[in-house]
């Protein structure tokens, strides 16, 4: 019997699963990249814990704003990424950390802290 992870799903065929809160679908985005973005994270971040936190939230934002790649001219893996970095940005500016992106080793990126404030 063949199962959703049987099959090689296209980032179109992916994007309608989830579009219609298909949880197989979130399950194959979820295994497809959380190896990819957890190694992004835990290189550009701080610490392990920021790591953890931000690839939880970037599936939660990719699963809420699943409209929002119907008509990408790039991969699912693309803008997964950007919703890491942009996830990354926002948690850090919500805990009042002060940072800058280093992009000088492109397609690698990190976050340098610049001062953390206390709230």
């Amino acid at each position: 019997m063949k199962t959703n992870t049987d099959k090689k799903y296209t980032d179109q065929e992916l994007y309608l699963l989830i579009q219609q809160k298909n949880k197989a679908g979130f399950d194959l985005l979820y295994s497809r990249y959380s190896c990819i973005l957890y190694g992004l994270a835990t290189k550009a971040l701080p610490s392990k814990e920021f790591a953890d936190e931000i690839v939880e939230l970037t599936f939660l934002n990719a699963w809420n704003c699943i409209h929002q790649f119907k008509d990408q001219k790039k991969t699912l893996c693309f803008w997964i990424i950007n919703i890491l970095i942009n996830t990354a940005k926002d948690f850090l500016e919500a805990k009042n950390i002060k940072y800058s992106v280093k992009t000088e080793n492109f397609p690698g990126f990190a976050f340098e802290i610049i001062e953390e404030k206390a709230c």
